[in-house]
């Protein structure tokens, strides 16, 4: 099972972060973009597990999400992994997130590394927009050039669970089915 732990967002924010990659969208240049009904907050990306290591997963992600409180993300930033003069990734992010994202990270960090797991210390909250395929440096520069002439915006999403997802890879693209759902403490 290929595995990975996130933050869903609802529908509305899903689609109005999907809308601001419109214009993106509709220039010549090669990018997998997300579904709209597949954005996310990756929390921690597992790879291929072995199934019977799910429970111990289940537990972690019970364990982790015990520990922490409802809180709100607000995304008002567009940014691009590793960096603008070479944009790959494409994403929304939180010009200043909370910091209950950063204790949930480092309690299922720490949980996964004692199960064995390799650490991951690159976290940077943000929703991925599309992975930038297109080597034409005329592409790459349009692309970055259109992407920061995007106005500015806020769209703000409640987050009060942690989901262990499963992605599927297709030829359509990935298919993303929710493993287990924990909630956050009520405050």
């Amino acid at each position: 099972m290929r595995l990975f732990y996130c933050l869903e967002l609802l529908p509305p924010v899903r689609e109005s972060l999907y809308a601001l990659g419109a214009p993106l969208r509709r220039l010549e240049a090669r990018v997998a973009w997300v579904r709209s009904e597949n954005l996310h907050v990756t929390m921690r990306f597992l790879g291929e597990v072995e199934p019977k290591r799910l429970e111990q997963l289940r537990a972690v992600g019970a364990e982790c999400a015990r520990r922490v409180s409802r809180f709100e993300l607000r995304f008002d930033q567009l940014g691009v992994f590793p960096h603008w003069g070479r944009p790959r990734v494409l994403w929304v992010g939180c010009r200043s997130a909370p910091d209950e994202i950063f204790h949930l990270q480092r309690e299922l960090e720490t949980a996964l590394q004692k199960l064995g797991f390799a650490p991951d210390e690159r976290f940077t909250p943000h929703v991925t927009l599309g992975r930038v395929k297109d080597e034409s440096a005329t592409a790459l520069k349009r692309l970055a050039e259109s992407a920061q002439k995007i106005q500015s915006f806020e769209y703000c999403a409640e987050i009060s669970s942690l989901t262990l997802m499963e992605s599927r890879l297709t030829p359509q693209g990935a298919i993303y089915t929710p493993v287990s759902v924990f909630a956050f403490q009520s405050v």
